[in-house]
C-alpha cells in the first residue's frame, strides 16, 4: 500500500475504463453508454464510466455526462452519482436518477465548482506543502561533484 508521500500505481477511486483488464463481473449489468433519466422520465444525460473503489473492487459511482443544453452548462458536464441513487428502468438500457432535477443539478454544479476552488486555495496556502524549498535543479541533472583525491592517487613526477 502506498504511503501519503508516494504516488500510487492505482488510485483508491478509479474509472473502470482506466483499469485495463478489469471488467464488470459476469452476470452484472454494465450501464456504460446508457441514457440517464430524471424522476419524470426525461433524458438528462448518459453514463460515461463507472467509478470503482479499488480496495473493494466495487463500482461506487456512475460518471454521468449531463445534457449541456438542457441544463445550460458551461464547463465540465460530468457529475458522479452514487450507484445507490440510480435504478434501472425495467428492461430498458436506461437508469433513473430521481434527484437529477434542474434546480438540484444547478446547486450541485455550483457547490462542486466552489469546493474545487476552495480546495486549490487551501492547497496552495497550506504551510506544510511549502515548508521544504524546491531545488532549482533536480539532483539527477546537477553536475556530479568532483571526486575526492586520496594520498595514494598522487604520483611523483
Amino acid at each position: 500500500m502506498a504511503t501519503h508521500l508516494e504516488t500510487p500505481a492505482i488510485r483508491r477511486f478509479e474509472r473502470l475504463g482506466h483499469l485495463g483488464e478489469h471488467r464488470v463481473a459476469k452476470g452484472m449489468v454494465d450501464p456504460r453508454g446508457w441514457k440517464v433519466a430524471d424522476g419524470n422520465g426525461h433524458i438528462v444525460g448518459e453514463v460515461k464510466d463507472l467509478i470503482v473503489d479499488t480496495d473493494r473492487m466495487v463500482a461506487e459511482f456512475i460518471d454521468v455526462e449531463l445534457d449541456t443544453k438542457l441544463f445550460s452548462l458551461r464547463g465540465d458536464p460530468h457529475i458522479l452519482v452514487p450507484m445507490t441513487q440510480a435504478a434501472r428502468d425495467g428492461d430498458a438500457r436506461r437508469l433513473i436518477v430521481r434527484e437529477l432535477t434542474r434546480s438540484r443539478v444547478g446547486a450541485l454544479i455550483l457547490a462542486r465548482d466552489e469546493r474545487q476552488m476552495s480546495f486549490w486555495r487551501d492547497w496552495w496556502h497550506t504551510r506544510d506543502t511549502l515548508d521544504d524549498p524546491i531545488e532549482p535543479v533536480p539532483p539527477a541533472y546537477a553536475a556530479a561533484p568532483p571526486e575526492p583525491i586520496h594520498d595514494g592517487d598522487i604520483q611523483a613526477r
